[in-house]
């Protein structure tokens, strides 16, 4: 039998080099075994977000937040297909979620900005974006001593 974090290995590594019906393969064959394996549902989510097969993205990342509520990547990318699929208030509430689990989350608020900037909210947007430069350049100073 071949061992789950060798399977997901092998998949990510087909994901990050485009080679995505591979990697689908793998995610898909991880799930048959075990329909909850949160990795593979959040690797092949967002294999779906990439393709632009939102509903089915947005129903993975959501199985996700099921088992591993307390992670700000699954919903920040779940903020990420609600918005492409046009659901502005979900995303907002996935985007705001991710930042209340992670309140330095910068892609979240890069993120939760677009949205804003999207609906026409220009200047809470332009909150968001200020924050993140913030962020990044005390990051940078950080990393500069």
């Amino acid at each position: 039998m071949v061992d789950v974090q060798e399977q997901l290995k092998t998949a990510l590594t087909h994901h990050q080099s485009g080679n995505l019906d591979q990697a689908e393969q793998l995610y898909q064959q991880i799930l048959e075994t075990n329909a909850l394996q949160w990795e593979a549902l959040y690797y092949l989510g967002t294999l779906q977000l990439q393709r632009g097969e939102l509903e089915t993205s947005i129903a993975n990342f959501l199985k996700v937040v099921q088992v591993r509520p307390e992670m700000p990547d699954v919903h920040n990318n779940l903020g990420v297909a609600y918005h492409a699929a046009g659901k502005w208030r979900e995303a907002g509430q996935s985007f705001e979620q991710a930042i209340r689990i992670h309140p330095h989350y910068e892609r979240a608020y890069f993120n939760l900005g677009s949205l804003l900037e999207t609906r026409g909210l220009l200047t809470e947007a332009a909150s968001c974006y200020q924050w993140v430069y913030l962020v990044c350049q005390q990051s940078r100073r950080v990393n500069e001593r």
